[in-house]
């Protein structure tokens, strides 16, 4: 898509506000290298990812990326959310990845002590002092049902 003059300069002024090429470069239907090119092409610096010392991250973007990672978004999720490299953010000091948990494979033996278990805390669940310590039953009951599901 070819953009208008009116266009270019609505998409400079955004970039030099600090909008990444990606995002700009999306909204306005052409590749972020277009975008880049372009701000070349108008006389602009246009902004590297990366300077002798590691990846050039704003307050802004470190503490929204913090924001993401902490609702459970992976590292690929908050980068396209941002329109920045996914690299940028595992490199960030800040963000931790957050690992996945290995899945448990039960045998046959294991899942039947596991049911039986369950149906013993249901049944202890049931009575007046299971109900008295609901809080500390209730989330084992789910637990043990998460790992027969």
């Amino acid at each position: 898509m070819k953009l208008t003059d009116s266009q270019w300069q609505e998409v400079a002024s955004r970039y030099e506000a600090g909008e990444s090429s990606t995002l700009l470069g999306k909204e306005f239907g052409v590749h972020y290298l277009t975008v880049l090119n372009n701000m070349r092409r108008l006389g602009m610096t246009v902004r590297t990812h990366f300077h002798g010392d590691g990846p050039v991250l704003t307050a802004e973007v470190k503490a929204r990326m913090a924001e993401l990672a902490a609702k459970g978004m992976s590292g690929r999720e908050i980068a396209r959310q941002l329109g920045i490299n996914y690299t940028l953010v595992y490199r960030n000091h800040e963000f931790k990845r957050h690992k996945k948990e290995k899945a448990i494979k039960l045998g046959k033996k294991d899942r039947s002590a596991l049911t039986e278990l369950l149906e013993t805390l249901r049944k202890f669940r049931a009575t007046e002092r299971g109900a008295m310590q609901s809080q500390t039953l209730d989330p084992q009951i789910k637990a043990l049902k998460g790992l027969l599901s």
